[in-house]
C-alpha cells in the first residue's frame, strides 16, 4: 500500500482517527486536510517525503499528527500555510505534533507563529537541524512553550512562549565552540 485512496477518504465525513502507520505509504491524499471531524492522524514509520497542502495547521479538527520516522524535508508546501495569521484565524486545532526521525532541515518561523495558540507539544528530534560546513557549523533550536503563573489573587494566566534561535558554531583545537 503505498496511498491511501483519495476520493473514498473524501467521503468519511465522521472520520476522527486514522492509523496509518508502518503501512508503506509513501503519500497522502490531500482530502484528509478537509475531513471536518479527523482528530488523529498516525502515519509514523512510512516513507513520505511531503505532506500535503493543508494538512499541517490547516485540517479544522486535527489535534494529533503523528508523522515521525518519515523522510519528510518540509512541513508544508503550502505557501499560504506559511503566511502569518492574525489571531486563531486558520491556525486549525493542533495540539501535538510529532515529525521526529525525518529529514526537516528548518520549521517555517510563520507556520510556528500559527500554530502556537494551541500546540502543545513539538517532538522534532533526529532531524537535520545542523548544517555543517567544514569547521563552521549552524544550529537551528525551536521552542514552542505553554506556560502558566499563577497571580496574587490566585487566578493562573495561561500563555505561550515561542522561540527560534541560530547558533553558529566553529571547530576548535578545544571542540566547537
Amino acid at each position: 500500500l503505498e496511498s491511501l485512496p483519495s476520493e473514498a477518504l473524501a467521503k468519511l465525513a465522521k472520520l476522527a482517527v486514522l492509523r496509518a502507520a508502518r503501512a508503506g505509504l509513501t503519500s497522502l491524499p490531500p482530502s484528509l486536510a478537509r475531513l471536518p471531524k479527523l482528530q488523529l492522524v498516525d502515519a509514523s514509520d512510512n516513507q513520505l517525503r511531503a505532506l500535503p497542502d493543508g494538512l499541517v495547521g490547516g485540517a479544522p479538527a486535527l489535534r494529533a499528527l503523528l508523522l515521525g520516522g518519515n523522510a519528510l524535508t518540509a512541513l508544508s508546501t503550502d505557501d499560504a500555510a506559511d503566511e502569518p495569521s492574525d489571531g486563531m484565524d486558520g491556525a486549525g486545532a493542533l495540539e501535538f505534533l510529532h515529525v521526529r526521525g525525518n529529514a526537516l532541515t528548518e520549521l517555517p518561523r510563520a507556520l510556528l507563529r500559527r500554530l502556537a495558540p494551541r500546540l502543545g507539544v513539538l517532538d522534532v528530534r533526529d532531524n537535520a537541524l545542523v548544517e555543517l560546513d567544514g569547521d563552521e557549523a549552524r544550529t537551528r533550536t525551536y521552542v514552542i512553550n505553554p506556560m502558566a503563573v499563577s497571580t496574587n489573587g490566585g487566578s493562573r494566566h495561561a500563555f505561550t512562549v515561542c522561540a527560534h534561535y541560530v547558533d553558529k558554531l566553529v571547530r576548535t583545537s578545544e571542540g566547537w565552540r
